[in-house]
């Protein structure tokens, strides 16, 4: 059996999988909004750290441009990351 990480053993996820069906789907939910946001918040630091200098706009464009993508960072502030960098 392949597993769904490349650097995971089959029976970590073996067990990871049988302890995630013991929850309950409000604690899955729970778990499910705890990655998102900790994803949300690498995705910001990224985009600050890869650029220090600029200023809160600047910031929030290209943190949205790895967020949402670059068809929405177009859509919704007129960002290119292709253009500007990511």
């Amino acid at each position: 059996m392949a597993t769904l990480s490349g650097d995971t053993s089959e029976e970590t996820e073996r067990l990871m999988l049988e302890l995630l069906r013991k929850k309950s789907p409000a604690e899955r939910i729970k778990l499910a909004a705890e990655t998102s946001e900790g994803l949300r918040r690498l995705a910001e630091l990224s985009a600050r750290s890869s650029h220090p200098g600029a200023d809160e706009d600047e910031q929030r464009r290209r943190f949205a441009a790895r967020w949402l993508g670059r068809e929405w960072a177009i859509r919704l502030f007129g960002w290119d990351p292709e253009q500007h960098g990511w």
